[in-house]
């Protein structure tokens, strides 16, 4: 969508369409609006609001864009008339006035609905100028009543200030008995939260739930350029808004705009200027130009005192006393005080309390450049000296000055005066960044606390800033980028022992675990007593597999912090590493005991009871831990294993699908997940779980073998075999190989049909496979853990001894097969004999001693 125009000073000329598309900040407050309107509407509920901030802050945007969405809304068209007043009612002196305006008001709304909203009967409003002003008054107010009816009048008043001003107390009084009266809803704005709202005597006094308009932060300011350059088939801007320069140049023209909407409108065409000194002064200038009628509209607003204030602040270029400002105007220090308030509340000047006294400048830096402009006399002008100081690096404006001809007078004047403020406030500057960066930080805002990072770089480089600029990439997961920067502040300072200490952290994140563990031992030989730095040397020997070493680290650090529970967990794993399991539970226990909120510690402890096999103290320890966090996805997971181990499959399968809930994006819980309907016999649930965890980058032996598996088991055969062929070839030759649950494969084979030669066949094709993969003899195995399927009550003897016969058809020569054979052959004729034990006695003890617990004969 390209659109060329873009009003700045009157949005409610602009489209709905344009409106919604640069709106920012301010949706939730958008939304509150329109359902307080909603309410009034609809349930009678009484909402008036208003909307106050200094001009151009967005007020008759947000009324424009509440007045679209409630004329779209049709559920609401037949209950509603609007009636919107122009921004300015010079005209309104009385009631009257006003009832006249909404009148006018109505009848342009009627018009400009297309029909759903009733026209006023013209010939009664004419009538009204015929009679005495009391009569016309009264009647008027008769006529507005009787027009409204039912519905509800919503009436939306810009700058009530100047409204109210006209109406005096009395049509005050008369307006709020009107709308107490009936059914009105009033949306208005004003500069201020004025006295004729505020004050307990006034008529208007807890009328209105107010709402005061926020400047723009920078992101804000980003975004709302970002949506004016995509409006604008502006792609060059669109780009420009995302890299570090224009970054530096919004940041720039927050500084002129004081975070005001309307100056970003006119500013957006600004901001890609490349061109030479000479024609950036004409830019800058020209736009200045534009501004200042603008500028000197709003001085006419203000009294004389006022006036003579402001003025003195722009000359004074930096904040000062109530003392300073009545010196300096000649002016009381009440008259000051008195007079600075009025300009605080009507958004001229901004204050900043330290200690017992205030500090007043100009709220926006670009309305100083307005009027100094007007007070130049050829010398160097310094507002764009300032202008440069902020649109430039210090380093662009040393490589601009390096690259200027002998005879480029004006441009080096101006480029050293820049270089000389820029000296001056480069400290001032890097204050405000680090208080920017901190509460960046604070906010888990890592993206912007980036910028500031990088900024910090640009103006100082020292190497908190590379290390901080490290710290917020490694968050964002650019893991080399953050390398790089670790890398360099190690440069700056080889004996700073964080510097090696976050190299090493970045270096283990990319696995790069030799490198890592040379960086921690550095940081150990500079500073031996970090206790951190002693953990994660521990976890990189952990990473090597060198879990002895792994333990000796994690007691040294436990030696320097003795009440740390994650050490005590680290030195757990170690121990459940090297099958020291019972230390390691002594080590959890320990964890748990200083930090009984610790819900890792109770997840590593359960791990340990798992390969003791001690699953119910497992469960316990998995219920404990979702107690204290129920809305971490790996406790749940968890849970979901140890009820699997338990048989409690409903259960487990209630968890695993708990995890994902909390986590879509856990390839674990889908494999899981997978695994568990695959034992239910939900093997199309199973499978669609599977592929989930493998479209995630699950890529373990496990997951390919269980989809190849389900496959087999939905009859799918072709697809079933290709799938397990390619698992096959992948995992079976590993360092260590998997094959896959080959009874399974079996049981679901035997389960499926009772037709020998489709037996046959797929047997045939199973052994195919298995030999061409050399695990043979694995088929074998499951042979024989399958035997217990044959066993079933279910299961004829006909049907057993035919899968007998093929299986030794097809397999009697192979020398894997020999004792699967034998097993399978006594089996089914134990069976046939309704479990005759002298058949037993025709296997050796061993391989009798195999068989018995397959066909569930307990052991002598």
């Amino acid at each position: 969508m390209k659109v060329d125009f873009l009003s700045r000073y009157t949005p409610r000329l602009m489209s709905a369409e344009v409106l919604e598309a640069i709106f920012v900040q301010r949706q939730e407050l958008a939304h509150n609006l329109i359902e307080c309107i909603r309410d009034r509407i609809l349930a009678s509920a009484r909402h008036h609001t208003l909307l106050t901030g200094a001009r151009g802050i967005g007020k008759t945007h947000l009324v424009s864009l509440v007045y679209h969405r409630i004329r779209d809304m049709k559920d609401l068209q037949e209950h509603i008339l609007i009636a919107w007043l122009s921004e300015e009612e010079w005209s309104v002196t009385s009631f009257l006035d006003l009832l006249l305006c909404v009148f006018q008001a109505l009848q342009e709304e009627s018009k400009n609905s297309k029909g759903t909203q009733p026209c006023l009967p013209t010939e009664r409003v004419e009538s009204l100028y015929e009679l005495p002003i009391e009569d016309a008054e009264s009647d008027g107010a008769a006529l507005l009543k009787e027009f409204i009816g039912d519905r509800t009048l919503l009436l939306l008043v810009e700058n009530l200030d100047d409204l109210f001003s006209g109406l005096g107390k009395d049509g005050q009084k008369q307006l709020c008995t009107f709308l107490e009266e009936n059914n009105c809803i009033i949306l208005a704005t004003a500069q201020s939260y004025f006295k004729d709202v505020k004050q307990k005597n006034a008529p208007f006094y807890g009328f209105f739930r107010h709402e005061e308009l926020k400047d723009l932060n920078t992101s804000e300011a980003t975004q709302l350029l970002a949506n004016i350059a995509k409006l604008k088939g502006n792609s060059a801007l669109e780009s420009f808004i995302q890299t570090p320069t224009g970054r530096d140049r919004i940041k720039a023209v927050h500084f002129l705009a004081g975070g005001n909407h309307r100056l970003y409108v006119i500013f957006s065409e600004f901001l890609t200027h490349q061109e030479s000194l000479d024609q950036l002064v004409d830019a800058f200038m020209r736009t200045l130009d534009d501004l200042t009628p603008y500028y000197q509209e709003r001085m006419r607003f203000l009294s004389p005192q006022q006036r003579k204030i402001v003025d003195f602040l722009c000359d004074r270029r930096q904040a000062v006393t109530v003392k300073e400002i009545a010196q300096r105007c000649f002016m009381t220090h009440q008259t000051a005080s008195s007079q600075l308030k009025k300009v605080l509340e009507m958004g001229y000047v901004r204050s900043e309390p330290i200690g017992r006294e205030s500090y007043y400048e100009l709220r926006e830096p670009l309305m100083r450049f307005c009027l100094e402009v007007k007070k130049q006399r050829g010398e160097p002008v310094r507002l764009f000296v300032d202008f440069l100081r902020i649109w430039y690096t210090r380093t662009d404006l040393e490589q601009r000055l390096g690259r200027l001809p002998p005879n480029a007078k004006l441009e080096r004047e101006y480029l050293l005066h820049a270089l000389r403020e820029t000296e001056e406030e480069a400290e001032e500057i890097v204050e405000i960044c680090l208080e920017d960066y901190y509460a960046y930080l604070e906010e888990e805002n890592f993206a912007q606390a980036l910028q500031i990072a990088q900024e910090l770089v640009a103006i100082r480089g020292h190497i908190e800033d590379w290390l901080e600029q490290g710290y917020c990439l490694g968050v964002l997961g650019r893991i080399e980028e953050a390398l790089a920067s670790f890398s360099k502040a190690i440069k700056l300072d080889p004996n700073e022992p964080i510097a090696w200490f976050n190299r090493g952290i970045a270096l283990r994140c990319l696995e790069r675990y030799e490198e890592a563990l040379a960086s921690f031992n550095k940081g150990l030989e500079l500073n031996p007593n970090e206790s951190i730095t002693w953990r994660n040397r521990g976890a990189t020997l952990g990473n090597l597999g060198r879990h002895e070493d792994a333990l000796i680290s994690y007691d040294k650090a436990i030696e320097l912090e003795p009440a740390n529970a994650n050490a005590l967990i680290n030195r757990g794993a170690a121990l459940g590493n090297l099958g020291r399991y019972e230390e390691a539970l002594v080590s959890y226990d320990k964890a748990i005991e200083l930090d009984p909120t610790n819900a890792n510690a109770l997840i590593n402890q359960g791990v340990v009871f798992s390969k003791l096999r001690r699953y119910n103290e497992a469960l316990v320890c998995a219920d404990k831990a979702i107690e204290l966090d129920p809305n971490y996805g790996l406790v749940w997971n968890y849970q979901g294993w140890v009820l699997g181990q338990l048989e409690r499959y409903d259960e487990a399968l209630t968890s695993y699908d708990k995890a994902i809930e909390l986590d879509p994006t856990d390839a674990d819980g889908w494999f899981n997940r997978g695994w568990l309907l695959g034992e239910l016999g939900s093997y199309d649930e199973g499978l669609e779980s599977c592929d989930k965890a493998i479209e995630l980058g699950e890529q373990s032996s496990f997951v390919f073998l269980n989809r190849a598996e389900y496959l087999l088991a939905l009859n799918r055969w072709e697809d079933g075999i290709a799938a397990l062929d390619k698992a096959l070839h992948r995992f079976a030759h590993a360092d260590e190989p998997d094959t896959g649950d080959e009874k399974a494969i079996i049981r679901n084979l035997f389960k499926s049909t009772h037709d020998a030669s489709i037996w046959r066949s797929r047997i045939s094709t199973l052994i195919e496979l298995y030999d061409k993969h050399q695990v043979i003899s694995a088929l074998g195995q499951g042979l024989v853990r399958s035997i217990p399927e044959l066993m079933s009550e279910m299961v004829s003897d006909k049907a057993r001894q035919t899968w007998l016969e093929v299986w030794q058809e097809l397999t009697s020569d192979r020398t894997q097969f020999q004792l699967p054979l034998r097993l399978l052959n006594i089996a089914v004729r134990y069976r046939e004999t309704k479990g005759d034990k002298r058949v037993l006695l025709q296997l050796p003890i061993e391989e009798r001693n195999l068989l018995k617990p397959l066909l569930r004969i307990d052991q002598p």
